[in-house]
C-alpha cells in the first residue's frame, strides 16, 4: 500500500459518514480498485454510474479489521520536535486481509512509527488493499468505528472520487450507504459522470498505450512511467495542445526524464527525445 499525501479526511454531517483516503500521483493509486471489487462483491457494471454501482455485498468481518497500535508522533508544542507515544486506531481492509501470515499487530508495526501528527488521520491504500488510521478517542474514532461496522454489515459504498476538481486525482472513499443524504448523492452521481468523461478523453488520446508500446520496444520490458494521471487542460496551456486534457507523468530513469504535467504533444515529443521531459534533449 502507498500513503495518500492529498484530500486524506473524515466527514460526519449528521448521520452521514464518509472516509476520505485521498491519493498520491503514484502507481499504486494510478490503477483502480479491481481488487477491492472483487473482495467486496461490486458491480463491475462500467455503464452504472448510480451510487448502487458501489456497494459492496460480501463484506464480512474477515475483509474488514479494527486494530488499536500504539504510535510514536513529533510534538512541536515546546519549540523543538520531541518523539511521544500514544494510542491509534487502524481500519484496514481488502482481499482476505492485506496481512499474510502476519497478526494484524504485527502488520501495523511497519507504520506505526510514521505519523508526525497525532491528530491526524493518515490512509494507505492501493488495488487490493486498505489503511486509515487516526488517534484513538480523537474526533475520528467515532467516524471509523461507524465504516468499520458498515464494512461488516455490507452497509457501505467504495468507490474513487476526484480530488474536489472532477478533473483532478482520484482518491478511495468509503461512505456508509444507508445514512446519506439524497443531495449527496446528487453531488456523488454528478463527479461519477464528471470521472467518466476524463477517463473517456484521456483514452482518446491513446498516448498511454503508445508510450508502453515505445517503452517495450527500447528496452523490452516495463512500460515507461510508474504514473501517467490525466486532468483537463489548465487555462494556460489550451492553446499548446489540440486534447481537452494533459497528464502527471512520474517516469521511469528519473536521472534522465523529468516528472511533471505534459501535454500530450509533449509526451509524444518524449518519444523521439526531445521537448520538455528528457533532461538532455535530442539535438
Amino acid at each position: 500500500m502507498r500513503r495518500a499525501n492529498q484530500n486524506t479526511a473524515t466527514l460526519r454531517e449528521g448521520d452521514n459518514i464518509l472516509l476520505s483516503f485521498g491519493f498520491d500521483f503514484c502507481a499504486e493509486h494510478e490503477f483502480g480498485i479491481d481488487k477491492l471489487r472483487s473482495a467486496f462483491g461490486i458491480s463491475n457494471d462500467q455503464s452504472d454510474l448510480t451510487v448502487q454501482r458501489y456497494a459492496i455485498t460480501t463484506g464480512t468481518p474477515e475483509k474488514a479489521h479494527l486494530v488499536e497500535a500504539p504510535a510514536k508522533a513529533i510534538d512541536y508544542s515546546s519549540g523543538r520536535g520531541k518523539s511521544t507515544t500514544h494510542k491509534r486506531l487502524f481500519l484496514l481492509g481488502g482481499n482476505e486481509g492485506p496481512f499474510g501470515d502476519q497478526t494484524m499487530e504485527q502488520f501495523v508495526t511497519g507504520y506505526r512509527d510514521s505519523y508526525p501528527d497525532k491528530d491526524k488521520p493518515q490512509a494507505h491504500w492501493d488495488e487490493s488493499a486498505f489503511m486509515f488510521s487516526a488517534s484513538k478517542g480523537g474526533p475520528d474514532d467515532f467516524i471509523i468505528r461507524s465504516i468499520h461496522t458498515a464494512l461488516t454489515e455490507n452497509d457501505a459504498l467504495i468507490y474513487l472520487a476526484g480530488s474536489g476538481n472532477p478533473f483532478g486525482g482520484s482518491g478511495l472513499v468509503i461512505v456508509r450507504r444507508s445514512t446519506i443524504p439524497r443531495k449527496l448523492v446528487d453531488q456523488m452521481e454528478s463527479g461519477f459522470r464528471d470521472q467518466k468523461v476524463l477517463k473517456d478523453a484521456a483514452e482518446a488520446t491513446g498516448i498511454r498505450e503508445r508510450i508502453e508500446a515505445w517503452a517495450r520496444a527500447k528496452s523490452g520490458y516495463g512500460k515507461g512511467f510508474y504514473a501517467l494521471s490525466p486532468r483537463v487542460i489548465s487555462a494556460d496551456r489550451r492553446d499548446a495542445t489540440r486534447h481537452p486534457v494533459m497528464f502527471w507523468l512520474n517516469p521511469h530513469d528519473q536521472q534522465s526524464n523529468n516528472a511533471g504535467w505534459f501535454t500530450v504533444e509533449e509526451l509524444e515529443l518524449w518519444m523521439e527525445g526531445k521537448g520538455p521531459v528528457p533532461k538532455r534533449a535530442a539535438a
